[in-house]
C-alpha cells in the first residue's frame, strides 16, 4: 500500500490496487477487477470495429459529383482512424490482459511495480474507445445531410454536441479527477506525496 501512495498517482489502476490491498492484503482482487474492465473494453472495441469495417466496406464515392467526392473522402478518412482506433484497442486491452493474468501469483512488489508502470498504456485503451465513439457519432453527424431536411440534422447536430460535451464532462468527473471519500486519498503518505510534487513543480516554476 505504501508503495501505491508514495507515487503521488491516482488512476484506476492505483486505486484498485490499494484497495484490494486494503480489503484482502494482496493483489489478486485488484487484478481480477482490472482483467474485467479490459475485457469489457475489448469487447467494445471489436463491437465498434465491426461495424466500422462494414461501413468502410460499403462506402462508395461518386466522382461526377465534386462536393460528394470531397464529403466522402473525408468520411472515409474518419471511418479509417476510428477503425484504426478501435483495432489498436483490441491489441492493447488483450496485452493488457495476458500481462495481468501471467503476474497474478507473483510477489506484490512485482505485481505493483508492473500495474504502475505500465498505467498509462493500460489507459491507453480507454482513451482509444472514447475516441473511437466521438469519431463513430461524428460520421453520422455529417452522413446525415442529404439524407435528412437541414432543420433536422441542425437539431441532431446541436444534441449530439450537447451530448458530447456532458459525456466528456462526466468522464472527467468520474475518472480523471479526484473524487472525495476515496480511501487512497486520505492516507497521509500520499497526501504528502502529492504535497511535495506540488512544491517541486511550483519551485521549478520559480527558478
Amino acid at each position: 500500500m505504501d508503495m501505491i501512495a508514495e507515487s503521488g498517482r491516482s488512476g484506476y489502476a492505483q486505486i484498485l490496487l490499494y484497495n484490494s490491498f486494503r480489503e484482502t492484503g494482496t493483489a489478486a482482487r485488484g487484478i481480477d477487477l482490472f482483467t474485467d474492465i479490459h475485457s469489457n473494453l475489448m469487447f467494445l472495441h471489436g463491437f465498434m470495429a465491426g461495424f466500422q469495417f462494414l461501413a468502410l466496406d460499403s462506402d462508395s464515392i461518386d466522382t461526377t459529383r465534386a462536393n460528394e467526392t470531397t464529403m466522402s473522402r473525408i468520411l472515409f478518412f474518419i471511418r479509417v482512424v476510428g477503425l484504426s482506433m478501435s483495432f489498436t484497442g483490441v491489441v492493447v486491452s488483450l496485452m493488457t490482459i495476458e500481462y495481468l493474468k501471467s503476474i497474478i501469483n507473483e510477489p506484490y512488489e512485482m505485481q505493483v511495480r508492473g500495474v504502475m508502470s505500465n498505467a498509462y498504456f493500460f489507459k491507453f485503451s480507454d482513451q482509444l474507445s472514447t475516441g473511437a465513439v466521438y469519431l463513430i457519432i461524428t460520421t453520422v453527424n455529417i452522413k446525415c445531410y442529404g439524407m435528412l431536411p437541414d432543420v433536422i440534422c441542425y437539431l441532431f447536430n446541436i444534441i449530439s454536441a450537447l451530448c458530447g460535451i456532458y459525456v466528456g464532462y462526466k468522464f472527467k468527473k468520474m475518472i480523471v479527477d479526484r473524487q472525495k471519500g476515496r480511501y487512497l486519498y486520505s492516507d497521509p503518505i500520499f497526501v504528502s506525496s502529492v504535497k511535495n510534487k506540488s512544491m517541486g513543480f511550483y519551485h521549478f516554476l520559480m527558478s
